[in-house]
């Protein structure tokens, strides 16, 4: 058995239009978690490795334009210009290099919500914690945060508000546009994070008039790991010093001054260190291929394909964690099943890719490349 048959999993190839992906066998409905690959993004990772191979230390002028394209293709894609995008490693190195890059105007209140990921959290608070700022949770009410919670919450002390666009758990979107404009009347910035909801939910990011934006391509956008980015307003890139900095965030990195620093005019003074162009390359070809599909198509699709798993879960007596309504929900619908334990088994044996979460149950997330066919046969499994 060659070493590729030994790490690679069982896929099938699924055709949407002239866009070809390799899927897991069974339904795989883990597209939350990480999307599928891509014919378009498996050839660029192949000719990253012939680059590599071929040249040497002389495809470094190469990569740094495939990392120039991968910020077209992110501009392409969710809308803005494409030097005030930064690729990063994660959303959290993100945030890290957000947070303390501002100058400091007495505000100490860092605002986060009871439904942000942990990861995002996590590193918010570590970084509160060593700049002597407070953190401040919204509640959620049954895993909704509506504008009136957010609005009494963004008060004149608040420094940063972190805003999910989808919530992780449940699928719930915020309002972000509304939100953000809040944050901007009370002087308050606004960092959005669109991990869940990047390439299943149409993103217009200059619109919702946010300071920050971090996002990732490992998900709905099926662009692999490595390939986050961030998004920052000329306002903010103008006042913004990241302490989080690199060759690359130099406004001339090959000037070699060890001596002298001045940062780059673009969102690249958030880059760091040595590039890492792999990624970019995998994620270029990636967004290629769902805008070859189109946005509006694949949000139309999932749209649909979660409504034949709701209709069935709510005739069968199970309980639906997500808010109904394009403008209420991400790419996920979150199921509460009566016996979760029970129907986790019975969808594992039926090859249903899944998983689950405290307090909103069950997560399953359909894609572009899901069949109605094969939802309508997960949806028969609901009934008692």
């Amino acid at each position: 058995m060659s070493e590729e048959q030994t790490i690679s999993p069982a896929t099938h190839k699924r055709h949407v239009g002239s866009e070809i992906f390799d899927v897991p066998e069974g339904t795989y409905l883990l597209n939350h978690a990480v999307g599928c690959l891509s014919e378009r993004a498996r050839r660029a990772s192949r000719l990253f490795i012939g680059q590599w191979a071929e040249g040497g230390c002389n495809s470094w002028p190469v990569w740094m334009r495939e990392i120039d394209t991968f910020h077209r293709t992110l501009a392409h894609f969710f809308g803005g210009q494409s030097q005030n995008y930064c690729i990063q490693s994660n959303l959290s190195s993100g945030l890290n290099k957000i947070l303390p890059g501002l100058p400091d105007n007495g505000r100490k209140l860092i605002l986060l919500t009871e439904m942000d990921f942990p990861s995002m959290s996590f590193a918010a608070q570590k970084i509160l914690a060593h700049m002597g700022w407070e953190p401040h949770f919204i509640a959620d009410d049954n895993g909704v945060i509506d504008i009136e919670r957010w609005e009494a919450a963004l008060t004149d002390g608040v420094r940063f508000a972190l805003i999910m666009h989808s919530c992780s758990n449940n699928s719930y979107l915020n309002p972000v546009a509304e939100i953000c404009r809040i944050c901007r009347e009370r002087g308050i910035v606004s960092v959005v994070d669109i991990a869940q909801s990047a390439g299943v939910v149409p993103i217009d990011i200059p619109a919702w008039d946010a300071d920050f934006v971090l996002g990732c391509c490992v998900k709905w956008a099926c662009g692999g790991q490595g390939a986050s980015f961030l998004w920052a307003s000329d306002e903010m890139l103008e006042l913004s010093q990241p302490v989080d900095v690199g060759w690359w965030s130099h406004e001339d990195p090959f000037e070699m001054d060890i001596h002298s620093f001045r940062y780059h005019r673009t969102a690249m003074r958030f880059f760091g260190g040595t590039p890492i162009p792999q990624p970019a390359m995998i994620a270029s070809a990636a967004l290629r291929a769902m805008d070859a599909i189109g946005s509006a198509e694949v949000r139309r699709h999932n749209l649909a394909l979660k409504q034949i798993l709701r209709s069935a879960a709510l005739e069968h007596g199970h309980g639906v964690s997500t808010p109904e309504g394009a403008e209420r929900e991400g790419g996920t619908l979150a199921i509460r099943f009566r016996d979760e334990a029970a129907m986790s088994a019975r969808l594992r044996d039926a090859g249903v890719h899944h998983d689950l979460r405290a307090r909103f149950g069950m997560r399953l997330s359909p894609h572009i490349y899901n069949s109605e066919e094969e939802i309508r046969r997960v949806a028969q499994l609901f009934a008692p």
